[in-house]
Order: C-alpha cells, then structure tokens, then sequence
C-alpha cells in the first residue's frame, strides 16, 4: 500500500494520497487537485465508493485491492471482508497457546486496526516493528517495517532480500542458496537476535546492529546531507512564499472554511526536511513522511482552530521541484 505512486488509465495519469497505513485516501490530478475522496471506518468498510475506480484505480484500505462487486478485499493470502472485520478463509499459521487472539485463524489484525496492518493476509504488524532483512548473500539487517515501503527498502527486496517477522516470510522470496541458509539458521534458533541494549541498537549473533539510524547508507551506500543542501529536488516557489500551504500563506483558515477540509502550512524550518523525503523519490513518486516532534508546521481546522502538523505528503514533480503539504 505504501508504494502506491500513481494510476494510469490509456496515458491519463492520476495520484495517490495515502495515509500512514498506505489506504488510498483521495486520488489527485496532475495539478494536485482531487478527483475523489475517500473515507474508512477503523477496520476499513468505505464511506463512499464514488470515484473510487477513477483512472482504473482498484487500490483502497491499506492498499488492497477492492472488489466493489463482491464488498471483499483481496489481501494477497486471504480475502478480507471489511464489514465483519473477519478473512473469510482460515489463515495457514495455526497461532500461540500463549497468545488467544492468534488462535482465532479468521479475525484481522488481532482486532485491532487502529495499531496493526496485515500488508499479505497472514500477519499483524505496526509500522515501528523490527524486521529482520535477509539480504541475497546471507547478511542479516535490521530495519523498520515501514523502511520496506521506501524507494531504498523496495529496491533492495526487488534485488533478492527477504523480510522476516516473527519467523515468517512477510515481503520478497527466498531464491539464493544463502538467503535459504539464514532463514533456517533464523528458524533453528541458531541466529541469535538479542536484547535491546539502548535505544536503536541490537544484538545480532555477535555484532551490535543500529536499528533506526542510516539504514539506507547502509543498505544502498548512498549518504543523504543533513539539510539538503546542494540537493536536485527542491520546493517550488510557492511553497516557499505565500502560495497554498506556503510559509507566507494568509488564505489557509479561509481556504478550509470553504473547503471543509483541514489544510497544511509549511514552517520554513521543516522544508528542509521536506526537500530530504522529495530526494528519496522518483520523478512522479509521492509518498507520506512524518514530522519531527515540535514541528511548528500547522493544520488550519474547519472549525477555525489549528493544531501541529504531524507527518506531511510530498511528490517530485520530476522538474527538479517538489509539491507537498502538511497533514494532521
């Protein structure tokens, strides 16, 4: 779902806004108006369907495929029937004696949405999980969940790497010989992966592993600049001057008021920030990125209120300038 860019429909191209789980959202044209708005309960039952196949689209909650004739979604393993909350077939792992929820082979996400995702029908998972990466000759890397969905994480299962969690396969396959041996290894117990021991670093057999930091360095040996300085992409004019959701913006709480929708403003401080997420994508990729804590990015509320930005949508227009927004 997260690696949802764009719809092409006989060379007519439209653009996903996603949320942090990777549901569809809103569909966008090429000048980042929307086409169609789309809303969810907790466990994915759409509000409204109309537009929803704009473009050819077939994506929606979590970005899974949606069959409007049948009300399922088809959640690779298993099709899901949102308005249950409930597979409609049983999953093939047969759950924890320790853990009653997983013994139930039907329910989704542990019956809790709000926390976990099931990105392939077989598994509960949360964005800030660790995985453990297999990489095609054998090494082991830890990362985040949510890294598997960025253009380097993509790039490196498309390059033979396997996702593990829990002891179970959850993106890309096993093909090399090597990749087949750390997996048994994994399995058997013989690959240790030990406590934490501060915040971001791991024991894995015998080395210390970062979790969070440089990862991407780490995997494709490319090393982003502190403040994106000297970088291709960068914002476009009106971002930075009193455009919409520009830092000088003075129409935002009359824009939402017309709107009914809430509308981001850019503080200067985190176009920085910003420019670096624009730097990891494609021309014509887009993604949704979160804030630091104390972004002084805001919301402007329908209700005239404004609260902090926490995360914010970005896309490189493959211009060399970047479009984006803050979101709630």
């Amino acid at each position: 779902g997260k690696g949802l860019v764009s719809v092409d429909e006989g060379g007519i191209i439209g653009y996903y806004r996603i949320d942090e789980k990777g549901t569809v959202i809103d569909i966008l044209d090429k000048t980042g108006n929307e086409e169609a708005s789309f809303r969810y309960d907790e466990f994915g039952v759409l509000g409204n369907t109309e537009g929803l196949n704009n473009y050819g689209n077939i994506f929606a909650y979590t970005g899974h495929v949606y069959d409007g004739s049948t009300g399922l979604y088809y959640a690779k393993a298993r099709n899901y029937e949102a308005g249950n909350g409930r597979f409609i077939s049983q999953d093939s792992y047969e759950g924890e004696i320790n853990n009653v929820l997983t013994l139930n082979r039907y329910i989704y996400t542990l019956n809790n949405p709000t926390i976990y995702t099931d990105p392939s029908g077989n598994i509960a998972i949360v964005d800030g999980a660790v995985v453990l990466l297999v990489l095609a000759a054998g090494a082991i890397v830890l990362v985040t969940y949510a890294y598997l969905f960025t253009p380097a994480g993509k790039d490196t299962i498309n390059n033979g790497a396997v996702a593990i969690h829990e002891g179970r396969v959850i993106a890309g396959q096993l093909i090399t010989k090597a990749a087949k041996a750390t997996f048994s290894a994994i399995q058997a117990g013989t690959i240790k992966i030990g406590e934490k021991i501060s915040d971001g670093l791991v024991w894995v057999g015998n080395k210390i592993v970062d979790v969070w930091g440089g990862l991407t360095s780490k995997i494709s040996g490319k090393k982003a600049s502190d403040k994106g300085e000297g970088k291709s992409v960068k914002p476009e004019a009106k971002v930075k001057g009193s455009g919409k959701h520009g830092v000088k913006w003075k129409e935002g709480a009359a824009r939402e008021k017309d709107t009914g929708k809430p509308q981001g403003q850019w503080a200067e401080e985190d176009l920085d920030i910003a420019t670096e997420a624009a730097n990891t994508l494609k021309p014509g990729e887009s993604g949704v990125f979160k804030l630091p804590k104390g972004s002084k990015s805001i919301i402007h509320n329908p209700n005239g209120t404004t609260q902090p930005a926490t995360k914010f949508w970005v896309r490189n227009n493959g211009t060399g300038t970047w479009h984006g927004y803050p979101m709630p």
